[in-house]
């Protein structure tokens, strides 16, 4: 059977004529929209959509799959609704901490997926430094983050579900001098640039002066720093001296539009995401169906 989110990609191209517009109401990046219509095609073995007509209007075949799916996503919003009422869960607030990239890649589906599973309950989002996240947690200022997991000790306090890593590339103006090198063999040369970033978490500290023992980012010609990696991102877009070391996922829309290049850096540097939250127990009763929500959101697959 498809993935239900995939019936909700074809309503939203039906009600605004396009894949583009309707990508920004799903939460999701055009090419992710792209591909759930195309497997859901394929699995029914029919055309939704029209492709040469602008707008985009249904084929005789999407006009019913369109009505199914409506049938489908209502009937599903009363089931979750149903269960929510006889589990007790209506109104609860949870506070959510993000890092950097896991903030700019899966906290608007994380937000999108929560507001669905519990429409009457308030979900807190911050985006933090790595290294201020565990004592926001160990405050008790957040019920979980998601975030680097790597620094040692932390398991004593909290529990902790690692996600998947993503490697991480340098990411560039395609006229930056660096852009489509590999920098694999020589990531040293990285030193010889400015750079725009956000602060090292510790798993990263540890792998830059493994591969590089003379790192000092002090001595770089100019660097900014920043956690907030949609201003990185404009910073990118408009000086082309500059770059950054970040997973591709987070600046996908811009590598696929050709604005932004990701060359190789080094395949032993990869983010050490997860889930954390509080080892001996929560006041929040559904805090263990919130962190299932994420990992079901992470793992999936879905672009943000």
């Amino acid at each position: 059977m498809a993935n239900t989110r995939y019936y909700e990609y074809a309503l939203m191209v039906e009600q605004h004529g396009g894949f583009k517009r309707a990508a920004i109401e799903c939460g999701v990046s055009q090419p992710a929209l792209s591909k759930g219509i195309a497997a859901l095609e394929k699995e029914l073995g029919v055309e939704i959509f029209d492709r040469n007509s602008r707008p985009l209007v249904p084929t005789v075949y999407g006009q019913s799959v369109i009505e199914e799916a409506k049938q489908i996503l209502e009937g599903q919003a009363r089931l979750k609704k149903n269960v929510l009422q006889l589990k007790g869960v209506l109104d609860y607030e949870v506070r959510m901490a993000f890092g950097p990239f896991m903030w700019n890649w899966k906290a608007a589906s994380i937000s999108k997926a929560f507001r669905e599973q519990y429409p009457s309950s308030c979900l807190m989002l911050q985006s933090c430094a790595w290294d201020v996240l565990p004592q926001l947690l160990h405050d008790r200022k957040v019920d979980l983050y998601v975030g680097d997991i790597s620094d040692e000790g932390l398991e004593e306090h909290f529990v902790l579900i690692p996600l998947p890593n993503e490697e991480l590339y340098y990411i560039s103006s395609p006229n930056n001098p660096l852009a489509g090198k590999d920098l694999s063999s020589h990531p040293a040369e990285f030193l010889q640039h400015p750079f725009v970033c956000c602060s090292a978490p510790p798993w990263a500290q540890r792998a830059l002066k493994k591969l590089m023992p003379d790192f000092d980012p002090r001595e770089t010609h100019a660097s900014i720093y920043a956690n907030d990696l949609y201003f990185i991102r404009d910073v990118l877009l408009n000086d082309p001296d500059l770059a950054t070391l970040a997973p591709q996922c987070c600046f996908q829309d811009e590598i696929e539009k050709g604005d932004l290049v990701a060359s190789k850096f080094h395949q032993d540097l990869k983010t050490h995401a997860g889930i954390a939250y509080n080892r001996y127990g929560s006041q929040l009763p559904i805090l263990q169906d919130v962190v299932e929500l994420v990992k079901e959101v992470v793992i999936s697959g879905d672009d943000v």
